[in-house]
C-alpha cells in the first residue's frame, strides 16, 4: 500500500537547524511501513529537504507546480538543485491563477487534499504572506488530515 506524505514549511527561517529537519524528517520516513509518495512544491528549504529524504528512503516525489513560470522564482543559487529534484519528480501542474500568492495557496491547498498526511515544518507563527505554511496547515486541520509539526527553531515536534 502507498502513503500519500504531503509537505510544508519554510523556506528561509532565521535560527531554524536545517540538519535536525533533514534527521527527523528522515527517521520519520524509515519509520514508514508503507511505499512513500512525497507530495511537494519542491520550494528551497523544507520541500527540497523532504524530497531529498524521500528519494533517499526510496520513495517518489510528485511536485505540484504552482505556476506555469515557477523556476523563475528561484535565485541561481538554488536553481540547480530544484531542476534536479524536478527531473526526478511527476508533475501536477496546477491550473493558470495571475494572482501568485493565490496561485501558491491552491497549489498548497492541493498538496493537502492529495495526501494522506501533511508534514508541516514550521515554528508555530502566523503566514508573512498569502499560502504561507500556516495558511496551509489551517486548510489541512479543517480537512482533518494528520499532521506532524517540526518547529525547525525550538527542535520541537508534536502532531496536530
Amino acid at each position: 500500500m502507498t502513503q500519500r506524505i504531503g509537505i510544508v514549511g519554510h523556506q528561509n527561517r532565521e535560527g531554524a537547524d536545517w540538519s535536525w529537519v533533514k534527521q527527523k524528517l528522515s527517521e520519520y520516513l524509515e519509520a514508514q511501513r508503507q511505499y512513500t509518495v512525497g507530495i511537494s512544491c519542491l520550494a528551497i528549504g523544507a520541500d527540497q529537504i523532504f524530497a531529498e529524504a524521500v528519494l533517499e528512503n526510496g520513495g517518489e516525489l510528485l511536485f505540484v507546480q504552482p505556476i506555469s513560470n515557477y523556476e523563475t522564482s528561484f535565485d541561481p543559487a538554488h536553481i540547480k538543485r530544484f531542476r534536479h529534484l524536478r527531473r526526478l519528480s511527476n508533475v501536477l501542474k496546477m491550473p493558470s491563477i495571475n494572482d501568485s500568492e493565490q496561485a501558491y495557496l491552491e497549489a498548497g491547498k492541493k498538496v493537502v487534499d492529495i495526501s494522506d498526511c501533511l508534514i508541516a515544518v514550521w515554528d508555530g507563527l502566523p503566514a508573512e504572506g498569502k499560502g504561507g505554511t500556516a495558511d496551509i496547515v489551517k486548510h489541512a486541520i479543517q480537512s482533518r488530515k494528520p499532521i506532524l509539526v517540526l518547529d525547525p527553531v525550538n527542535k520541537t515536534t508534536r502532531e496536530l
